[in-house]
């Protein structure tokens, strides 16, 4: 079944191709400028930002052409697409599809590319040396049978072959429940009667915390949020919550401790070795002394396993509903499913994607 996962990637030919007619960067965003910036370092041109749109301006001596600009030789080289987040705009296969319908046949997706510009590039969320998924396939089989239903397998296997590049039809659909409240998840929160007790780490603004009272029974929440920016909107708006709510300016971690963030990123801000300032993780099992748990949810950009080890205590005490990103690092899809059944072996584990490009993938778990 998982014969998929060895993959060939090949980067000398990729990059060879690429030194010798230069690449076109479809998308003119934040991230095809740093792909710009990271082809640079490798010695190679880049000759236009390519949009859906018409184009016509300059980024510094690079051109913005829309589709229509492009004469059959500037559809001739190699397009890299240079679009990269969770929305429906973005949806990667889509763009890939649109491209090669406009006469562009030789189109490459961030999840071909990545392997030759990694090291400038640097961490991007799920994007990795595909190379590596061959190595994890123990695992990788292990979590996968620990989902509880076909859903969450498919979507699984759909993850990963997307994230290899494998051709499919087309990009894993989000789910339509709610993020953080689908049916099932919602369904036991809402049973409990004296009102759960909800632990948000990772809280940015408080509207996950808006959207608990809004679904849920709430008796009482604890939320974590180390950047100030957005504790300042988290503290305004929990207080207009009719429930008691404490709100915590840290990160969770393993242990307490400090360490360096990467702050002022809004909801993408986040523990970083290059971080621009430090900040105080705690963990729950030392913060939260003999508290009861009913709803656990952590999306920490990418410290969800370091921070489920310093809540051991409290998860195999309390078994609370659990929802864990899993989506920042490449291998978050079944680290955290194996994390979770060693803690609580009686975990029923799904997997659901809340947004395109299987961005915003979240394990649920319920005891």
């Amino acid at each position: 079944m998982f014969d998929f996962l060895d993959v060939d990637p090949p980067v000398e030919a990729l990059l060879k191709e690429a030194k010798q007619e230069g690449v076109n960067l479809f998308g003119a965003g934040n991230f095809a400028h740093a792909v710009m910036d990271a082809l640079k370092e490798l010695g190679v041109r880049v000759h236009a930002f390519v949009v859906s749109t018409p184009g016509g301006d300059c980024c510094g001596p690079v051109p913005v052409l829309g589709f229509s600009s492009l004469d059959e030789f500037a559809k001739s080289r190699p397009l890299w697409i240079a679009v990269y987040n969770r929305s429906a705009a973005a949806d990667l296969i889509a763009i890939a599809d649109m491209c090669r319908a406009r006469g562009i046949q030789r189109v490459i997706l961030p999840q071909e590319y990545y392997e030759v510009v990694q090291h400038q590039l640097g961490w991007r969320f799920w994007l990795t040396d595909r190379r590596r998924y061959a190595d994890a396939r123990e695992s990788i089989k292990s979590a996968y049978a620990l989902l509880g239903d076909e859903a969450s397998q498919q979507n699984f296997l759909a993850t990963l072959r997307f994230r290899l590049a494998i051709p499919m039809e087309g990009t894993p659909l989000p789910s339509t429940d709610s993020q953080y409240f689908p049916a099932e998840i919602s369904g036991k929160l809402q049973a409990n009667e004296r009102g759960n007790v909800f632990v948000d780490g990772g809280a940015y603004d408080g509207d996950t915390l808006i959207q608990a009272a809004a679904i849920i029974p709430l008796a009482r929440a604890y939320a974590f949020e180390p950047d100030l920016a957005n504790f300042t909107r988290l503290a305004t708006n929990s207080n207009r919550l009719k429930i008691p709510v404490v709100n915590f300016p840290c990160g969770l971690s393993a242990q307490s401790e400090w360490l360096a963030f990467a702050g002022d990123n809004g909801e993408a801000s986040s523990v970083s070795s290059e971080g621009n300032i430090r900040i105080q993780c705690v963990s729950l099992d030392q913060c939260l002394v003999g508290e009861h748990i009913d709803y656990l949810k952590l999306d920490i950009e990418g410290h969800e396993i370091a921070a489920l080890a310093g809540a051991k205590e409290i998860i195999a005490r309390e078994h609370p509903v659990l929802a864990i990103a899993a989506y920042h690092r490449w291998d978050d899809l079944w680290r955290i499913p194996l994390v979770l059944h060693n803690i609580v072996p009686g975990y029923r584990i799904s997997y659901r994607l809340h947004e395109y490009n299987t961005f915003d993938g979240v394990i649920y778990a319920v005891y």
